[in-house]
């Protein structure tokens, strides 16, 4: 039997604006999916399908050599070295709020 959920938005998309949220409206999520992340990456250690000493490139082969190891460990620390995405988009002329949302596929 298939489940049937109602949709529903509350509050507001943009309250500058006044635009009313809709369950149409995509949000990113932000900091939020950090916590989950970190929760799942230390479940996958447990089960020991990686230690978060491994190397990023163990997981990921297309993450640049920096010359010595960037580890999973590092990633979840925040102590990678890695500059944030939103100051490098800045180095572009883009801000953090120019990026486009979508569900549409990439054409």
């Amino acid at each position: 039997m298939e489940r049937q959920f109602s949709r529903k938005a509350f509050g507001l998309a943009d309250m500058e604006f006044n635009v009313p949220n809709t369950p149409q409206i995509i949000f990113e999520s932000g900091s939020v999916a950090k916590q989950f992340t970190a929760a799942a990456m230390v479940l996958l250690q447990q089960d020991g399908k990686l230690s978060l000493d491994d190397p990023v490139r163990k997981l990921h082969s297309r993450m640049p050599d920096y010359g010595s190891p960037l580890t999973i460990r590092h990633l979840l620390n925040h102590t990678s070295g890695i500059r944030d995405w939103g100051t490098v988009m800045t180095l572009t002329g883009a801000g953090r709020g120019d990026r486009v949302i979508s569900q549409e596929p990439r054409v």
